[in-house]
């Protein structure tokens, strides 16, 4: 975890430090951009989701990073003691992610059979569960990991749904802790509440 926050620290509070709209800031705001990009850690596109529509995900993930990043203009400033860059602004991009399956209303049910079993004519599942994590986003972002506010059940529930395959050891790492605390944390925390939001919905 560490290793991570260190790798890309100097080169945040570099840009910073540059007066803003200047561009000394422009280039150093695109050498993190670049530097994150090759990392590797950033959220790989889904498989459902067109190159096309993710370049436009990622547009509109790296306008609110320079943006708030250094100045917090539309959102509150990056924090570096809540989370790591990659952390914060993958954040972000799962909710842009949320926010293109809720408007195309996809309906891929097959990944989520074994906590919300289908129909024989199955309804729009992973949409309902989708509205069910909006409406309730707030309530479930307060039940978090001790001391790490930004792995909460809302993050969890929606990383763990068929927007894309992400294993548990990939999820642990994008998130920076270990894979035996979050799996813990969501079976003790996360899962309950997705299957008593399963019987509200009447799939269970």
């Amino acid at each position: 975890m560490n290793m991570v926050v260190q790798s890309f620290t100097p080169l945040v509070d570099k840009t910073c430090k540059c007066p803003q709209g200047s561009t000394q800031r422009d280039r150093c705001m695109n050498q993190l951009i670049k530097e994150l990009t090759a990392s590797g850690k950033l959220w790989h596109r889904p498989h459902n989701i067109p190159e096309t529509d993710y370049q436009d995900i990622l547009q509109t993930s790296w306008m609110y990073f320079a943006r708030n990043l250094c100045d917090g203009k539309t959102a509150p400033k990056y924090d570096a003691k809540r989370s790591s860059v990659p952390t914060w602004i993958n954040a972000y991009i799962r909710m842009r992610i949320l926010d293109y399956y809720l408007r195309q209303k996809h309906r891929p049910i097959d990944p989520i059979v074994p906590i919300l079993p289908a129909r024989s004519e199955p309804p729009n599942i992973l949409g309902d569960v989708l509205a069910w994590l909006e409406r309730d986003r707030a309530k479930l972002q307060r039940v978090h990991l001790r001391d790490h506010s930004e792995i909460n059940c809302y993050t969890l529930i929606l990383n763990r749904l068929p927007t894309e395959d992400i294993s548990w050891t990939q999820l642990a790492q994008n998130l920076e802790v270990p894979k035996e605390t979050l799996q813990g944390f969501y079976r003790r925390e996360c899962l309950p509440r997705l299957r008593e939001a399963g019987k509200q919905l009447g799939y269970l």
